[in-house]
């Protein structure tokens, strides 16, 4: 993914299912750093942790449909960082 490259992250070295997410997040999203900036700051510069979280409220609306997508792509980065795939971050 070369924006997120661009602006920092190492998306080759990301595990998969990792990289997964970003991928969903660039294609679904038109431009991610715009839409959500700490969301973009936070993956690009390894903060993991907060970029779960970002992710978990990215909208904070249940009836959202990008909810429940947004909920699984946190726990997909928090099983990363629970099995030591990924740093939790600053």
């Amino acid at each position: 993914m070369n924006a997120f490259d661009r602006a920092g992250g190492n998306f080759a070295a990301l595990p998969t299912n990792v990289a997964d997410v970003m991928g969903a997040e660039g294609q679904t999203t038109t431009n991610v750093a715009a839409s959500d900036p700490h969301f973009w700051q936070d993956a690009t510069t390894g903060n993991w942790a907060r970029t779960a979280n970002e992710l978990a409220h990215w909208t904070g609306n249940q009836a959202d449909p990008q909810h429940y997508r947004h909920m699984l792509e946190a726990n997909a980065i928090r099983q990363a960082i629970n099995s030591g795939q990924l740093p939790p971050g600053r």
